[in-house]
């Protein structure tokens, strides 16, 4: 009798003990099956500040001042050209955007032929397409496409207006461009002095002529 009696009170003792390691198992497993949170919305809340991120990139304005701008995208952004030289060309189908620089070398250079190409844009202009007669006809000797796919940074202004069939029109000398980075977004804006005569802050009463939200 005593004897079965020890042998119930260790099965007993193995069962509560499998028993608890059982539960303990469970809970582990219980725990790494929760799905870790996504940090795209911490990452996108933190880069907007007060607003949804898709919301502040929506808010942005051209014809705001700088400061205006700034607050949206939550603080000041990298001044990347002052001074930069901005032409334009119409080819008729497109709206070419050039920005350019003086040539890095010290001395005479004429200008704006020898002034270098920074960076360009080509947006569509907002009017019925033209057929590939009238598209033909704004080329020159190149096919148009051909023509806008030859255009590079690094060219000068001559190379440039040469490919694009003639001079461009000067649409922002002494432009002012700044930079944010939002984490997700390159924001590049340029910016202009207000038109009013007199003293203004710099460069929180700059305007926004335009701006460019591109993904990273």
């Amino acid at each position: 009798m005593l004897k079965m009696k020890k042998i119930n009170l260790f099965l007993t003792v193995f069962l509560l003990l499998l028993s608890v390691s059982v539960v303990f198992v469970a809970c582990n497993d219980a725990d790494a099956d929760k799905p870790t949170e996504s940090t795209d919305e911490s990452s996108e809340s933190s880069e907007s500040g007060t607003l949804g991120y898709e919301e502040m990139l929506a808010s942005l304005e051209e014809g705001m001042t700088y400061r205006q701008f700034a607050d949206i995208l939550g603080g000041d952004g990298v001044d990347i050209g002052s001074g930069a030289i901005i032409y334009q060309w119409d080819t008729g189908g497109h709206m070419v955007t050039a920005w350019l620089q003086a040539p890095v070398f010290d001395g005479e250079y004429t200008y704006p032929d020898e002034l270098i190409v920074q960076s360009f844009r080509i947006a569509d202009k907002p009017t019925e397409s033209t057929d590939e007669s009238s598209e033909s006809s704004e080329s020159g000797t190149l096919g148009y496409e051909e023509m806008l796919a030859s255009l590079e940074e690094g060219m000068t202004y001559r190379q440039f207006a040469d490919i694009l069939g003639g001079d461009g029109v000067d649409i922002g000398y002494g432009a002012i461009i700044y930079q944010w980075d939002t984490g997700g977004h390159m924001v590049t804006a340029w910016f202009q002095k207000p038109v009013f005569d007199g003293k203004y802050t710099s460069p929180d009463e700059l305007i926004v002529q335009s701006f460019r939200v591109e993904p990273k």
